[in-house]
């Protein structure tokens, strides 16, 4: 029986400007647990996105006033 070959989620991960604890644990996690993924920023949401990563992890946040 032959195998099929998968590659592993393009995984970002939102940081936004302000400090956020849930976002600092979730990076936490992804590094304890070797799961490879790259930082997104405000700015970067203006990009095309979808051609870069198949995830995209919001941490929770409070709406700004």
């Amino acid at each position: 029986m032959g195998r099929t070959r998968q590659r592993l989620p393009r995984i970002a991960l939102y940081q936004p400007w302000t400090g956020n604890i849930d976002e600092g644990w979730t990076r936490w996690l992804f590094e304890q647990y070797g799961i490879s993924y790259a930082t997104v920023h405000d700015n970067d949401f203006k990009r095309r996105l979808r051609q870069r990563f198949d995830v995209i992890v919001l941490p929770d946040a409070d709406v700004a006033d």
